[in-house]
């Protein structure tokens, strides 16, 4: 099970960078990496990771909120996209309007030659977007900072390149046609040294119907991986019937001789590498669930702090009220909190509200941040190193500590707990 992180701002670079040993690669959407092109070119260098460009394109298809400011105006990141786009996508762009299949096809029903443009531009655009910066992006500083780092490359490439992909409601939803004929015309015509990555944007609808898991194993024969998001797809809230369905198509898709990543998901997927899923991708401690309508609100961060037993994050007022109460429950020996554990510890004395209080406040963005990364890291160790009854074992422990210590009193959510236990039982 390999670890993927989706890159979102510059402030999420300084974990990355100094705990390059807990992740193995990195998702850049198409409109990050062109507004922040200099700074995030530099970290893929520094790095020497592998990367994919996400090109979402799936937002052109869709009501205008995640690529026009609430002014109206096109947001900053998408203004930066729009040289690199195909010229329908650009339109699109110019129109403030979504596409619509009909787009592209012709008064006979069959695609236009706008379909394969579409699909070079994009592809095109993820194999240069990132190659690296130049001098007029980044300074001189900078510069030579990346050229004297312990890990340099001259250039970068991505790991998988990714053909235009559309939001799929419904198995005759005519964006699925599209999203495979893109993957058609990308498997013929990338290179050999080339891997084709399909991504599949769709509705839990989607998952459930039986006729899905054979249409891609005959459709996409010639790719080489595929990418997952069931919008909406909440681990914690799913029935245990649909995550049954999710590890069947998984398994289809593996035996198929794909390597299938899941792009919005947490603890279960990385249960569900028994059914043969090989990565899972989220924000660095954020972002396992996604809808396909959900815009960016530039909000700001909130401070969480995952709890590893859970497998969940909890929020600071959360937080500091269960922890309060429960201060025996506040365990964990990874680098980040045993810095916050000392710290606290010269302030206030254990097992107190105090030392919950200062515990929390000792806490960075960048500590939190790693403390997910080094959980996460744990927890595929753990899943890859167990047997399924001692997996079983512990998601049962944990759910019964939740019915003792009343989690519901603190509005922290737990009987997902069972459904993993019941599901993974149920690969035995």
């Amino acid at each position: 099970m390999r670890l993927y992180y989706r890159l979102g701002v510059a402030a999420e670079k300084p974990p990355l960078v100094t705990r390059t040993d807990l992740y193995d690669g990195l998702v850049v959407n198409a409109h990050v990496g062109a507004w922040g092109q200099g700074w995030v070119s530099i970290l893929l260098q520094q790095l020497g990771k592998p990367f994919i460009v996400d090109p979402y394109t799936y937002v052109f298809s869709h009501a205008t909120d995640s690529t026009l400011r609430p002014d109206g105006d096109l947001r900053k990141s998408f203004e930066e996209l729009r040289p690199s786009l195909p010229p329908i996508l650009r339109r699109s762009l110019d129109e403030k309007r979504r596409i619509i299949p009909s787009d592209l096809r012709d008064t006979d029903g069959g695609y236009t030659t706008a379909l394969p443009d579409v699909v070079e531009t994009v592809l095109r655009l993820e194999r240069e977007l990132l190659k690296g910066p130049t001098l007029d992006q980044t300074s001189l500083e900078g510069y030579l900072a990346l050229l004297e780092g312990p890990k340099r490359r001259s250039k970068v490439s991505p790991e998988y390149l990714i053909p235009p992909y559309f939001y799929i409601d419904n198995l005759d939803d005519p964006w699925l046609d599209v999203t495979l004929r893109c993957a058609d015309i990308a498997t013929r015509t990338a290179s050999q040294a080339e891997k084709v990555m399909v991504k599949l944007a769709m509705s839990v609808d989607c998952l459930r119907d039986r006729d899905l898991a054979p249409m891609l194993t005959d459709r996409l024969h010639d790719a080489d991986a595929i990418a997952l998001w069931i919008s909406g797809f909440d681990e914690t809230e799913v029935a245990t019937g649909t995550i049954d369905t999710m590890a069947s198509l998984i398994e289809a898709l593996a035996d198929a001789g794909l390597d299938v990543h899941n792009h919005h998901g947490g603890y279960l997927s990385i249960l569900m590498s028994r059914n043969g899923l090989s990565a899972v991708c989220s924000g660095p401690g954020y972002g396992e669930s996604r809808e396909v309508t959900q815009v960016t609100s530039g909000g700001g961060y909130r401070k969480r702090w995952y709890y590893p037993t859970l497998h969940q994050p909890i929020d600071e007022p959360t937080f500091r009220q269960f922890f309060s109460d429960h201060p025996e429950e506040l365990a964990c020996d990874c680098d980040s909190c045993r810095g916050a554990h000392e710290t606290a510890a010269a302030l206030s004395s254990e097992g107190t509200p105090e030392f919950v209080e200062n515990f929390i406040e000792a806490m960075t963005r960048d500590d939190l941040t790693a403390h997910h990364m080094q959980c996460r890291k744990r927890e595929v160790l753990e899943v890859t190193n167990r047997t399924v009854p001692e997996l079983v074992g512990q998601l049962d422990e944990m759910h019964s500590l939740a019915e003792k210590l009343h989690f519901e009193r603190y509005e922290i959510p737990y009987a997902f707990l069972d459904r993993w236990a019941r599901f993974l039982e149920g690969y035995q």
